[in-house]
């Protein structure tokens, strides 16, 4: 991907939740998997089941579990205690469509 535009940059920043909304090929997935992987870098306490990240396809989903696995096992070569961990918590980690959370939760607690 090319520079990240101004939009996409104050995407990233962590200090609260975000909505990314754009049309197909403009780089929301990349926004996305950047500011999961930060947020896992800022805190050392944090798993991948601790984040919600939610999408309107399961293409999507899929794309972004993939590519935050990608980063990790990436950072797992530099630092393997810390973040082969995560690899194995990201199997189960919420990165979904909202229709098939929301179903998850009205399925456990009917």
């Amino acid at each position: 991907m090319s520079d990240p535009t101004p939009r996409q940059l104050d995407a990233l920043l962590p200090e609260r939740d975000r909505v990314v909304t754009a049309g197909a090929g403009s780089g929301k997935t990349w926004v996305l998997v950047q500011r999961y992987v930060s947020i896992l870098e800022k805190d050392r306490n944090l798993r991948p089941g601790n984040i919600l990240a939610l999408t309107f396809t399961d293409k999507a989903a899929s794309e972004m579990r993939s590519k935050v696995g990608r980063a990790l096992r990436e950072l797992a070569a530099a630092d393997p205690a810390r973040y082969e961990p995560m690899l194995d918590d990201l199997e189960g980690a919420d990165i979904s469509t909202i229709h098939s959370f929301c179903s998850r939760i009205v399925r456990s607690e009917p």
